[in-house]
């Protein structure tokens, strides 16, 4: 559980962890979307008792020492996600040793997870 503080009250909230998995040619949709989660948390976190956090590659991920960038952001942003949003306009991403793209392979081994 997490715990929301609001107006000086405590509400006991869930907390949801939303990756956005994207490739670099939607910078301003990766945006838009973290823009419309802190609306959402705003207008429903407290009716609701839900908080989502949005995470993605680029603002949340840090470089691990002796693994590819992917794995470092499959164990530190997809495997603790409890959902996704995927976005794609022009590219769908680099490739990777598993995958098509990186977004690709997020995607997939958050299906694999049940997510």
């Amino acid at each position: 559980m997490f715990h929301t503080y609001i107006c000086n009250a405590t509400i006991e909230t869930k907390l949801y962890r939303v990756l956005i998995a994207s490739p670099r040619d939607v910078t301003d949709e990766r945006k838009i979307v973290r823009e419309e989660i802190a609306r959402w948390n705003s207008i429903h976190a407290e009716s609701k008792a839900i908080v989502l956090l949005p995470t993605d590659w680029e603002t949340d991920a840090t470089p691990n020492s002796g693994v590819s960038a992917q794995t470092a952001i499959n164990r530190q942003l997809v495997d603790s996600c409890d959902l996704l949003i995927g976005i794609f306009w022009t590219r769908i991403g680099t490739p990777t040793l598993d995958a098509e793209s990186g977004t690709i392979e997020e995607i997939e081994r958050s299906t694999a997870n049940g997510k």
